[in-house]
């Protein structure tokens, strides 16, 4: 045997060798929880799951448990809207929710949901960035395309990400941080994300997105057009035929999000959006209930404590919610004007075609008496 091919043969068989440690020490690991073939001290806790995105989880958790609610919708949903909440007992309930959804996205997930689940109730968060017509169905940071959603075998389709050194990098991580004390465990086994890390400011994050928002540095410009509204359309239509109970919600954003939607002209094509969202609903001939907790109330106008270390109690930022929202929503939206005196008398409307527009004026009203210097953004 020449030199050169004694060189090969041990180059070649080192470089075997190493991808096939990487691939069994990122399989035994597994950060993105998508192989789950061994589960033990030193990998139960996976910090990374979110990151790489997290529709290969909830597609094989979706297929392989057994729940009778979804609650769906984009990041709002995902980090504010507990399937455990105490408003959700008696339902087995699971958070649906990705991150940078799109209505596409959306439906795509309810209906594979309903191929695999006996759904009996679905909760659905809406916001008008749902329906922009100008964002693609599926982004390319997204892990959707290799996930159940999308038609795929998780485990197949992802099977090069073991040879990834990203992956690699994400086990070390993982089989340190299971080496602590004490860890702090973000996504639950019912797809909820808690988006609060031990030592991290609500109020700091605030801050910066709110004034990314003020000096015009924060997407602003959406606006919904037929193929979104025939998607919602499709949603509306499935859980009709399926005899599944859909709840929709509009979301809550700050003030300082309303403000920043009639500065940068938006405002209108929200009233346009929610009057046909209204319309629609009313013509689906299903069990649905739409409620509104957006606009200007107890809730949405809280106060930004000048002090970073007093934290927000309802916003993460001017666009998210905290889980604590999430929970006066949950008791609305299931109990109704049953609710404790916990949430607030102005927070949440049921919508119809008779309200909608004494509803869209009030909020007007509303915005034209609030000052936004109230709130004062260092």
């Amino acid at each position: 045997m020449s030199a050169i091919a004694r060189y090969g043969k041990i180059y070649f068989g080192s470089l075997l060798t190493s991808l096939t440690l990487i691939a069994g020490f990122n399989w035994a690991i597994d950060p993105a929880d998508i192989f789950r073939a061994i589960e033990g001290n030193f990998n139960e806790v996976k910090p990374f799951v979110d990151r790489q995105g997290s529709s290969r989880v909830k597609s094989l958790e979706l297929a392989e448990e057994n729940y009778d609610t979804l609650l769906v919708g984009n990041s709002r949903v995902f980090w504010g809207l507990n399937p455990e909440a105490p408003a959700f007992a008696g339902l087995n309930a699971y958070n649906g929710g990705i991150k940078s959804a799109s209505l596409y996205q959306v439906s795509e997930i309810l209906k594979y949901a309903d191929q695999h689940q006996d759904l009996k109730k679905v909760i659905l968060g809406l916001n008008l960035s749902l329906f922009d017509v100008r964002r693609p169905e599926v982004l390319p940071s997204q892990d959707f395309p290799n996930s159940g959603f999308a038609g795929k075998n998780v485990v197949l389709a992802n099977w090069g990400s073991l040879f990834s050194y990203k992956t690699l990098l994400h086990s070390g991580f993982t089989l340190l941080y299971n080496r602590r004390e004490t860890t702090h465990e973000r996504y639950t086994d019912r797809g909820y994300l808690n988006p609060d890390y031990p030592g991290v400011s609500r109020t700091k994050n605030f801050k910066k997105i709110a004034i990314k928002m003020q000096n015009g540095n924060y997407p602003s410009a959406f606006n919904y057009g037929r193929k979104t509204l025939s998607v919602f359309q499709e949603l509306l239509d499935l859980c009709r035929d399926r005899q599944i109970e859909l709840i929709i919600f509009i979301e809550p954003g700050h003030v300082i999000a309303e403000e920043w939607l009639v500065e940068s002209r938006n405002i209108k094509t929200v009233e346009s959006w929610k009057k046909i969202i209204v319309a629609m609903v009313a013509a689906s001939q299903g069990d649905v209930t739409l409620w509104d907790f957006s606009g200007y109330n107890t809730v949405t106008k809280e106060k930004v404590p000048q002090d970073e270390t007093q934290e927000m109690q309802y916003f993460l930022d001017p666009i998210h919610y905290t889980n604590e929202t999430g929970l006066l929503i949950a008791e609305r939206i299931m109990l109704g004007d049953l609710s404790s005196e916990a949430v607030p008398e102005d927070f949440g409307v049921i919508l119809t075609p008779e309200n909608i527009s004494s509803h869209i004026e009030a909020i007007g009203n509303q915005a034209e008496t609030y000052q936004i210097q109230q709130l004062t953004i260092n």
